[in-house]
C-alpha cells in the first residue's frame, strides 16, 4: 500500500463496497429467464470481481471481508468454469481449430485469468496451486 493511501482507504473501501453491491444487484436482475440460458448479469459481476481484485492489490486481503477476501475471487473464477484445466490445456494447444464455441470458452477463462491480476501480484491468490496452474495457461489462450 502507498503511504498516501493509509488515509484515503476508508473512504474508498466505502465506495467500492457501493459499487460492488451495485453491480451485483445489476447481474441479480439480468439473471437468466429460462434453464440452461447463461447468466445474463456477467458483465456486472465481471466487473464487481474488477473492482475487488484491484483493492486485494492495492490495499491488501482480508479474509471474511466483503471486498478483501481473496476466497471470493477464487470461487468466483472456479465457479464459472465451463470445462476442466486438462481439457483447457489440451484445447489452448491448437485453438485456432476449434469450433468458435470452443474458441469462447478459452477466451472467457483468459478474461477471467486477467481479473485476478492484480490480487494474485500481491497475495495468497499468487500462491494458490489451482489457480497458478490456470494462470500458467493464460500464455498460450487466445
Amino acid at each position: 500500500m502507498v503511504a498516501a493511501d493509509k488515509g484515503h482507504e476508508p473512504e474508498a473501501k466505502l465506495w467500492a463496497g457501493i459499487a460492488i453491491r451495485t453491480y451485483e444487484a445489476l447481474a441479480g436482475r439480468m439473471a437468466p429467464s429460462n434453464p440452461g440460458e447463461s447468466a445474463k448479469g456477467g458483465k456486472f459481476l465481471e466487473s464487481a470481481m474488477i473492482l475487488r481484485s484491484a483493492f486485494i492489490g492495492r490495499y491488501g486481503e482480508s479474509g471474511g471481508d466483503f471486498i478483501l477476501d481473496p476466497n471470493r475471487l477464487k470461487t468466483w473464477f472456479m465457479s464459472n468454469l465451463e470445462i476442466d484445466l486438462d481439457a483447457a490445456r489440451e484445447m489452448a494447444r491448437n485453438w485456432k481449430a476449434l469450433p468458435i464455441a470452443d474458441m469462447h470458452k478459452l477466451r472467457s477463462i483468459k478474461k477471467r485469468l486477467l481479473t485476478l491480476r492484480a490480487a494474485m501480484a500481491s497475495g495468497s491468490l499468487g500462491a494458490d496451486e489451482e489457480l497458478k496452474a490456470w494462470k500458467a495457461l493464460e500464455p498460450i489462450l487466445p
